[in-house]
Formats: C-alpha cells, structure tokens, sequence
C-alpha cells in the first residue's frame, strides 16, 4: 500500500498499519473511505493513519459499517454531520462578527480618547 503524505509521514504510517494487525476488510475500509485516496491504486492518506493510530482498527470498523448503510441511511448521516458543521459554523461567524464589532467600537473609543488628549480640533480665531 502506498501513502500520499512526506517521506517521513508515509514510513511512519506504513509501521502504524503493520503494527495494527488490521484485517483484509477493515484495511479496504480504510482505503476506500479513509480519504482523500485512490482506491484503486492502493493509496491511503497518510495523515488520517498517523492521527487515528491508537484506534484504527475501531475507526476501519466504523468506516466498514457506514458501508452497509441503505442510500437513505447514508443520506441521513451525511444530512446530519453538515447540519452541525453548518451549527457550528453560524455559531462561530455570529462568535466572530460579535467580536468584530467590540474590536472596531474599541478603536473608535481609542481614536477618540487621543483626539482628545491632543486637544482635538484647532479653536477658530475670531
């Protein structure tokens, strides 16, 4: 099997799957919705080996059981998971526009506190 990251990651995620022990199935698993990959040139992302390491053979399982799943199922999964991103998303943009408005509502207040330190606007002589 080939891997898709660094020399270095690649190495280090070929030992990862040689000390799992996985299965035939749950390595197919892994290949074929471990993505981004070429499933049908053998190559597995390097990266999602490296950070699922000490559950690999749980998250092949999963992978495999998501397989099973009727189009509708799948459907319903995938429904779900970007309706929480999207949550999460509105969340953290409402999160940041908040932020956003402190952080120019404190500018004005500085800029307006130097003005008038500096005495802001030059008197008119009559």
């Amino acid at each position: 099997m080939k891997f898709n990251g660094t020399e270095k990651q690649n190495l280090c995620a070929g030992q990862i799957l040689e000390e799992a022990h996985l299965t035939a199935e749950q390595t197919d698993n892994l290949l074929r919705w471990a993505g981004p990959t070429l499933y049908a040139q053998g190559v597995m992302d390097a990266i999602i080996v490296i950070d699922n390491r000490r559950n690999l053979a749980a998250y092949a399982d999963s992978l495999g059981k998501f397989l099973k799943l009727s189009a509708e199922e799948k459907h319903a999964v995938a429904a779900a998971a970007c309706g929480a991103v999207s949550e999460l998303a509105s969340i953290n943009i409402s999160a940041a526009a908040a932020a956003m408005g402190r952080v120019k509502s404190e500018r004005k207040s500085a800029a307006s506190r130097e003005n008038g330190k500096k005495g802001g606007r030059p008197k008119k002589e009559s």
